[in-house]
């Protein structure tokens, strides 16, 4: 009962950690970009945990929530922003189908800069089922809609933007040898006014693997994507989509309950089919390694390339570099401090200039560097700690700009 009672605590903890970790500390370009194989609820063996909503709030000070230097305009630009939210968790297995949940529904109240008021919505859901003995099928979905962090947008506007992604995937992995696995995924992303820089991207994957217990597993996946720009060829009748094709070689294993790590690399193409756009061709990857040198100590390093798009920055599609590194200590039964940074880089191809009105940008890069901690006052109550500061240079350096962000979260459990 105590173990069951700890694993509760824990996720619903995992929830108001990244209720409060979204309101600032997170970079726009991330804000966009999601992987739906990390959803924010967890799931855990069994149905520990079945249904549960509980209230969140998060306060966040931005000092430049504008994102904008003395080049581009004077005044404050210093805001605080309150968002009570409920977090929804679900973790629920019918037979040999799990079903789960998990993610945030609120609203933003700002102090100075009202016109920024507006729901935040983050929720992510899943349901695997077994087919035959060793197959399985997994379909996930994801829905975010809030306000644009204005680092994005080259203009201080007040839209917000829609995201939805379904994916579907299918594997037969066997304790040892080959197996095949195959998906396909939808993103949308949808501008609530400038419908001009809607994007939607369609993929297919398929891929092959061996995996052994004692060496892990390498796949070998193909995948084919479209980056379409539906409101571009509306207002212009020029196609202005995107073929994506990427290769890549993934290796998985876990060394003990110390390390484990995934290694992905391989070669990305775009191919635009708007005229004066460049085309893209060099490598990609997708790497993560986490090391557990003590069981309350745990550092997670990832990096990722991607060609991909987004609605509040205009261009015919975006190379996306990201880097993370993450350490987290468990203090004691009741408390942990985490710190983090991040240096992400964008090089965006085919600006649309005429349409956003304002100068190029060029590639932009961006540190972060920050920490949390969470500290569990009682049973029922848990408080989230959160400090970060960015800095962002461009090619342009009319867009450069630094901001301190700081957040706190109260977390109900009952």
């Amino acid at each position: 009962m105590r173990r069951a009672r700890d694993e509760r605590t824990a996720r619903i903890g995992k929830v108001a950690l990244a209720a409060a970790m979204t309101g600032g500390l997170v970079s726009g370009a991330q804000a966009q970009t999601v992987n739906v194989n990390t959803p924010v609820s967890v799931p855990v063996a069994g149905n520990v945990d079945r249904f549960r909503v509980v209230p969140v709030v998060t306060s966040v000070y931005d000092s430049n929530v504008l994102r904008l230097n003395d080049a581009r305009g004077s005044g404050p630009r210093d805001n605080i922003r309150v968002s009570p939210a409920l977090a929804v968790d679900l973790n629920r297995v019918f037979g040999r189908t799990r079903v789960t949940a998990g993610g945030t529904v609120g609203y933003d109240f700002n102090t100075r800069f009202s016109g920024l008021d507006r729901e935040r919505i983050n929720l992510t859901s899943s349901v695997t089922t077994p087919v035959g003995a060793p197959c399985s099928v997994t379909g996930s979905a994801a829905l975010e809609r809030a306000q644009f962090d204005l680092g994005d947008t080259n203009t201080v506007v007040t839209e917000s933007f829609l995201r939805q992604v379904y994916d579907v995937g299918a594997s037969c992995r066997a304790a040892a040898g080959f197996f095949p696995a195959v998906g396909v995924n939808r993103v949308s992303l949808t501008n609530s006014s400038r419908k001009v820089l809607d994007t939607n991207q369609s993929a297919l994957r398929a891929g092959i693997g061996y995996g052994r217990p004692s060496l892990g597993t390498l796949q070998l996946i193909g995948s084919v994507a479209k980056i379409a720009r539906p409101g571009i060829e509306d207002l212009t009748g020029i196609d202005d989509s995107t073929m994506i094709t990427d290769v890549q070689l993934v290796f998985e294993r876990s060394v003990a309950p110390r390390v484990s790590f995934r290694l992905g690399g391989g070669i990305t193409h775009a191919d635009p089919k708007r005229a004066a756009v460049p085309s893209f061709s060099g490598p990609s990857f997708d790497a993560q390694v986490t090391i557990r040198p003590v069981p309350r100590f745990t550092i997670v390093g990832s990096g990722r390339r991607a060609v991909q798009n987004q609605s509040s920055f205009g261009a015919t599609y975006i190379i996306a570099d990201s880097y993370n590194l993450n350490v987290s200590y468990l203090l004691s039964a009741r408390s942990t401090a985490t710190l983090f940074a991040q240096r992400a880089r964008r090089d965006p191809r085919g600006e649309d200039l005429a349409l956003t009105l304002q100068p190029p940008r060029g590639k932009d890069r961006l540190n972060v560097v920050g920490g949390s901690y969470a500290f569990d006052f009682h049973r029922s109550l848990r408080l989230s700690l959160n400090v970060a500061h960015q800095r962002r240079t461009a090619d342009n350096a009319i867009y450069d700009y630094t901001a301190t962000s700081a957040s706190a979260g109260v977390t109900a459990r009952f």
